[in-house]
């Protein structure tokens, strides 16, 4: 898949289209083989294509992503941050952010980044990644002593189906 869209991607260069998709099949190529060069390609066809059209916010999260695992985290910080400044209400894009930033050792930024992500998803606070750091712990903390939260919004309903209401 990956030669093929290198070959779609020399009929069209200037493409953006051409180039994420070209990103896309090296980055998935990469995760298969674990070749370095796979990974840098898949990096620079995302650069291109940001470059061209820098309006999508996921191709900012893909490359961030990408970046961190190449281990150039000041890249990872740079997209995820320009994610995020296109796509501010998307909450897993400021889970993304918050998540690099925790990992950089950015503690408030990430905190801010966490916060945010739960108001914009409240259901996503008991979810098990909000106990893996002392950061998150306290962000989670700190929210549920904020508002007032059941386990889940479907909880209403999972109760009516369980009584057999089914209108």
């Amino acid at each position: 898949a990956a030669s093929l869209a290198e070959t779609h991607w020399s009929r069209n260069p200037d493409s953006a289209f051409a180039n994420i998709e070209a990103g896309l099949a090296y980055g998935r190529l990469w995760e298969q083989t674990g070749n370095p060069e796979d990974l840098d390609r898949a990096r620079n066809y995302f650069r291109t294509a940001l470059t061209q059209e820098p309006v999508f916010s996921v191709y900012f999260a893909d490359l961030a992503i990408l970046d961190w695992q190449a281990g150039d985290e000041d890249g990872a910080l740079w997209a995820v941050q320009r994610a995020a400044a296109l796509a501010y209400q998307e909450p897993s894009i400021k889970l993304l952010e918050g998540w690099i930033l925790e990992q950089v050792g950015e503690n408030n930024a990430a905190k801010k980044a966490y916060e945010r992500t739960l108001q914009l998803e409240p259901d996503w606070v008991t979810h098990t990644f909000w106990e893996e750091s002392e950061l998150r712990k306290a962000v989670q903390r700190e929210y549920l002593q904020q508002v007032s939260v059941s386990p889940s919004s479907w909880e209403p309903v999972w109760q009516a189906y369980a009584k057999g209401d089914l209108d």
